[in-house]
């Protein structure tokens, strides 16, 4: 079974992708194997690091009260309830 999920892409490239007839979803699930494979093969040879856009710090996030208290969210299953900060709190 096949797992739904939603990307964010840039416009442009959505669109010239359509107009080549590419199947996005197929593409994103085989560039997604290479490069797990890639960084699969990096760690055996023990010279792999984050990207670098992994490494900075996520925003703090805030949850909406709930059974738990209210705390920093770092996980993407929980984004859709997160209460961003407004900039001028920062």
């Amino acid at each position: 079974m096949r797992k739904l999920v939603t990307i964010r892409i840039d416009p442009n490239v959505w669109r010239k992708a359509r107009e080549l007839d590419l199947n996005i979803s197929r593409t994103c699930e085989n560039a997604l194997k290479r490069e797990i494979q890639r960084i699969i093969e990096a760690k055996q040879k023990g010279n792999y690091e984050l990207p670098s856009d992994r490494k900075a710090q996520l925003p703090f996030l805030v949850l909406r009260g709930g059974f738990e208290p209210p705390s920093a969210a770092r996980e993407a299953a929980i984004l859709d309830r997160a209460i961003l900060p407004e900039p001028s709190n920062l």
